[in-house]
């Protein structure tokens, strides 16, 4: 009798031990998912905002370009460089932040490409009363590029980039670019 009541203490002391070991093994890693989950929202609200400062800097230099360009109005022009060099600034504090720099290639081209455009048309003559040359400037070349780099700034805010590190005890998720819901 001693001796299966012996057994089935065994056993349900092994089972107990077992429980435990399973809820504290649980809790660690619910811990880890908690402190990944608060990362990748951290990144997610940063990138959040650094789109929010480049549309805002494209969309005032875009404001002050068809001042500039369409209504020939050069008090803009302090708004237009402005609005170039704070669209440079968040970029380039995008390319800081991220961890994968080729994911922000086409955002950095696009926005290049329209800094150079916009810099070519500041450099040349202001556009005289009556002249439509900044106007056909405005819709043949300015308009496409603007485009292009809000489409860009638009992707990496949506894109979705989860890379899977794994562990000797776990699974990890980390972030390599902005991260939104469906």
């Amino acid at each position: 009798m001693t001796g299966i009541r012996r057994r089935i203490s065994i056993a349900f002391l092994s089972i107990v031990g077992l429980l435990f070991a399973s809820g504290m093994i649980s809790f660690f890693e619910l811990s880890h998912l908690s402190y990944d989950t608060e990362e990748i929202l951290k990144a997610n609200q940063r990138n959040v905002e650094l789109a929010k400062e480049m549309l805002g800097a494209v969309h005032d230099q875009n404001v002050a370009i068809v001042h500039l360009a369409i209504l020939q109005d050069a008090s803009y022009d302090s708004l237009c460089r402005t609005g170039m060099q704070r669209l440079e600034h968040a970029v380039a504090t995008a390319q800081k932040g991220a961890l994968d720099r080729s994911a922000l290639d086409s955002l950095t081209g696009a926005t290049t490409e329209l800094l150079v455009l916009t810099k070519m048309f500041l450099a040349t003559e202001s556009p005289k009363a009556g002249d439509e040359s900044g106007e056909v400037w405005y819709n043949e070349y300015y308009e496409k590029q603007y485009e292009k780099v809000v489409t860009a700034v638009r992707d990496y805010m949506t894109s979705r980039r989860v890379r899977w590190l794994r562990g000797p005890s776990s699974s990890r998720k980390t972030l390599t670019g902005p991260l939104l819901p469906c």
